[in-house]
């Protein structure tokens, strides 16, 4: 029986000692109980690996990794287990009742001295330089002497440079800068609230423009140092839209923003430079700066080249209709519209405008046109279509809704919305006929396809599959839906209608799936791929009655084939 307390005398001592020393440099990213007893963490070796362990007390009763160790116990789980070892015990201790009731730290502060607080102080901050610094950054307002845009940065710096090897930050190390940061967030956010609006600007300034600079050199899969970035311009949003910011050190913060928003770097990462430039323009109508806004625009398209140009002329175009809509000068955001109805978005414009005093010929006219002018470049065309079938329905155009639901229903992936719409307009009687149409049609472009020799891998039977399966569902047609898998046989189109046919054809599956198992257990290599042959092995036992012989007789097979493999017998000692 392996347990919390006898694991590293069971296991090998050389992937002991491996585990131990990932668990000691702290290569577990992270640990939590995801239900009773059922733990789950993330190490990190060459990759990011996920173990699970389930517990029953301090029994390891079942253990998984998904790393490609052909072994039965990986490094990666052994470390998990020092950890679970060590918290467990944590957690045994802190379960004891106590002795005697600990004071609160309140109680405690109330039975020292001013003298024994500041001399605990003093000693601690010694000993500690993240303390010290933490107890600094907390009473930084009341030291007059401190310069506290100079004080700030130091602590970003000294925070990005702990973090940092050789100018890159790692996974592991975003997530503990992202932390500091978030710490700083906290003080900032505070300042705010109590009123100090321009320290709670200033610290929101450093960490925008100190972050920006070494978020494209991270790894931030996580998103964590991302966040912070993002928090502190919406701290910035804030105070700009803040009754109780003054004018003047609102005039500061645009200052600050429109030098910001001429810095490439925010535009090549993430949606930085559309977040500076909204803040921009939302901190430009509070001081009444709209004009010196407008003026900022062509500067900041100048930044752009090739497609990037074209979205952010775009953009810039909206932000510059909103702003003399918003100002009063109506006539010069219409004759911008007028000057550039080739952009989608300042059709639309105009289009919603047509629509809101109930002008459908008109909109249809624009929205034609728009169709025109985006197929022509090649563009999606769906949200004009989509414009129209909303026309429809006002208009009540039966024939035009039918037109649109259809295509959406079934262009690209099936969307099950569309097709119940499209399914609505008719009786039952019409269905009927309308489906075996559609029918029709599905066969007749696939044949049209297999034909055509520009479509090298086109395979008709998973194409017809593809279009018709959603529907069979849909309908409950269970027959027609067994006979097209047969056609288009794999373990993944097998999956896909397995809780649709499992129960009405329980043999027929089973017949199916079997020579795709014994095919996929061909050379199998792997933990993860010894897992997912059994993981069928076992829903096929458990949902369909009379398979038990059958799958004993291929796992006895499969133990013979692997028996030098421990992992892969680990694993099928489990089909029971």
């Amino acid at each position: 029986m392996l347990t919390l307390d006898n694991f590293d005398s069971t296991i090998s001592k050389e992937i002991l000692q491996r585990g131990q020393q990932y668990y000691l440099s702290k290569s577990i990213l992270s640990l939590e109980e995801v239900a009773d007893n059922q733990w789950k963490a993330e190490v990190e070796g060459s990759e990011i690996y996920t173990v699970k362990v389930h517990l029953k007390q301090r029994e390891i009763t079942n253990y998984s990794c998904n790393c490609p160790f052909e072994g039965i116990t990986c490094k990666h789980a052994v470390s998990v287990f020092f950890a679970l070892r060590k918290d467990m015990k944590k957690i045994k201790e802190e379960a004891k009742p106590a002795k005697s009731k600990k004071l609160t730290i309140i109680e405690l502060l109330n039975k020292i001295s001013d003298k024994e607080l500041k001399d605990f102080i003093m000693e601690y901050g010694n000993l500690n330089k993240d303390f010290a610094r933490e107890f600094e950054l907390h009473f930084a307002e009341k030291d007059n002497r401190i310069d506290m845009r100079k004080h700030y940065t130091d602590i970003v710096r000294k925070a990005i440079k702990k973090n940092s090897d050789h100018g890159f930050i790692d996974y592991r190390s975003s997530r503990a800068l992202s932390k500091e940061i978030d710490n700083l967030l906290h003080q900032a956010t505070a300042f705010v609230q109590k009123g100090k609006f321009a320290e709670g600007m200033l610290v929101g300034q450093l960490i925008i423009t100190e972050l920006i600079e070494v978020v494209g050199d991270s790894d931030d899969s996580s998103g964590d140092l991302g966040g912070s970035l993002s928090e502190a311009i919406l701290l910035l949003s804030d105070i700009a839209t803040s009754e109780e910011v003054s004018l003047p050190l609102k005039t500061q913060l645009y200052d600050f923003l429109e030098k910001e928003t001429l810095k490439k770097v925010y535009y090549d990462y993430g949606d930085y430079g559309d977040d500076i430039v909204e803040v921009t323009k939302t901190a430009a109508m509070q001081i009444g700066a709209s004009e010196r806004f407008l003026k900022l625009l062509p500067q900041l398209g100048n930044l752009f080249s090739g497609y990037s140009s074209d979205f952010y002329r775009k953009k810039f175009l909206e932000y510059q209709i909103e702003v003399l809509d918003k100002m009063g000068r109506v006539e010069e955001a219409q004759s911008i519209i007028a000057q550039n109805m080739d952009i989608a978005e300042v059709r639309e414009k105009i289009v919603a405008e047509a629509l809101s005093k109930n002008e459908y010929n008109k909109a249809k006219q624009l929205i034609g046109e728009g169709i025109n002018i985006a197929e022509s470049k090649n563009q999606s065309i769906s949200s004009w279509e989509k414009q129209l079938l909303a026309i429809a329905r006002l208009e009540n155009d039966l024939t035009v809704i039918r037109f649109y639901v259809k295509k959406f229903a079934f262009e690209g992936y099936f969307k099950i919305d569309y097709y119940r719409q499209w399914k609505d307009t008719y009786s039952k009687q019409e269905l009927e006929v309308e489906l075996q149409k559609f029918f029709d049609e599905v066969y007749k472009e696939a044949e049209t396809k297999s034909k055509d020799k520009k479509q090298l891998w086109f395979e008709p039977a998973s194409f017809i599959a593809s279009r018709l399966n959603p529907v069979f569902i849909e309908e409950k047609m269970w027959d027609k839906l067994l006979e097209i898998t047969k056609k288009h046989l794999s373990l993944r189109s097998l999956d896909e209608v397995y809780v649709h046919l499992g129960k009405q054809y329980p043999t027929e599956i089973l017949d199916l799936y079997m020579p795709l198992l014994r095919k996929f257990s061909e050379n199998l290599d792997g933990r993860s791929n010894y897992q997912k042959l059994t993981d069928y092995l076992k829903k096929l036992k458990k949902d369909i009655a009379g398979s038990e012989q059958v799958i004993k007789d291929f796992v006895a097979e499969l133990k013979i084939k692997y028996a030098r493999k421990p992992a892969m017998l680990e694993e099928l000692n489990q089909v029971k």
